[in-house]
């Protein structure tokens, strides 16, 4: 039985120091508008560097298409819940690897372009979610846009699917002087107006003000440090992401990125055809029943403590 691992972490740092008293008359859910929960509970202005978002890794994978020879749900499958559902139970940051295949764009998780795997969810349904989810609940929701085949940021049929499903909703800017994970989260989504926005950042996209006024943002417009363990052994990963954060210089322009996530090497993605418990989501489970427990670990020796926390919290089966 999977816990609400994601939420103790982000109810425990920032919630609990929130006021009791709401500022506005809105009914607000505890998972579906925590962000906005927030903003109207802070009298300081808060922003993406002082929040911890709950993340989808490889986020459009919660259905499978198309998959090649010895690819299959135990080797491919990283999630289980549609976008909505995601956006409904707090995710906020979402992992979303794009393709077009027979003249559609869809999302996968393969070895490389031409290499093993299964294709996810198509593209559209994904934004159609998400453009109803922002449409009634005024939080910011992030889209990294990586390992791109046969497109990317200047494929003008890409763009035209983001901008004619999204339109209002897509954050825009041409120049700012204060930088995106410096800002206001009240400056970049209007709670009163319980209206949504999408971040949208490309990897490999230059930073151009053309690109910027469209709602194209490069990877540098989202500053991250950490990365994966590339590991399925649970306290390897659980250390070398503890070493990574210890690293991390709260006082960089950065945010700080924990994959909090297991990666089958080449043995067991080929095992876990045979056997339960060897697949993504077995060490998936293994990884998010130990989450909690993890951080508030972290929390007490104030490894974690105000000023330094991790702000994404990438997670494969994201419940």
């Amino acid at each position: 039985m999977k816990s609400t691992y994601v939420y103790a972490l982000f109810l425990f740092i920032i919630i609990s120091s929130c006021k009791d008293e709401n500022k506005s008359n809105r009914t607000l859910d505890t998972y579906k508008d925590w962000m906005t929960n927030i903003i109207m509970n802070k009298e300081e202005n808060v922003t993406l560097k002082d929040i911890s978002m709950p993340g989808a890794h490889d986020a459009g994978m919660y259905i499978l298409n198309g998959c090649t020879v010895g690819a299959n749900a135990c080797n491919t499958q990283t999630q289980h819940q549609d976008m909505m559902t995601m956006l409904n139970v707090g995710v906020r940051s979402f992992d979303i690897r794009p393709v077009l295949f027979n003249s559609q764009y869809v999302t996968q998780h393969t070895t490389d372009c031409a290499g093993l795997g299964c294709k996810g969810d198509a593209l559209s349904n994904i934004l159609e979610q998400t453009k109803t989810y922002l449409d009634s609940h005024s939080e910011v929701v992030v889209f990294l846009l990586t390992h791109f085949c046969d497109t990317g940021y200047d494929d003008d049929g890409l763009i035209s699917l983001f901008t004619n499903t999204l339109g209002e909703r897509l954050y825009k800017e041409s120049t700012s002087s204060t930088s995106i994970i410096n800002k206001p989260l009240n400056e970049i989504v209007d709670v009163e107006q319980a209206k949504g926005k999408i971040i949208l950042v490309f990897e490999d996209a230059p930073d151009e003000t053309s690109l910027r006024e469209k709602g194209i943002f490069p990877s540098s417009f989202i500053p991250l440090q950490g990365q994966y363990s590339n590991s399925y052994d649970l306290g390897y990963m659980k250390n070398d992401q503890l070493q990574k954060f210890n690293n991390f210089d709260e006082n960089s322009n950065s945010l700080f990125e924990m994959s909090w996530t297991m990666t089958l090497d080449a043995a067991l993605s080929v095992a876990c055809a045979f056997s339960d418990n060897q697949s993504i989501e077995f060490y998936a489970n293994q990884a998010n029943s130990q989450l909690n427990t993890s951080m508030e670990e972290w929390i007490t020796n104030t490894t974690i403590r105000q000023g330094k926390i991790p702000n994404i919290i990438w997670v494969d089966f994201a419940d």
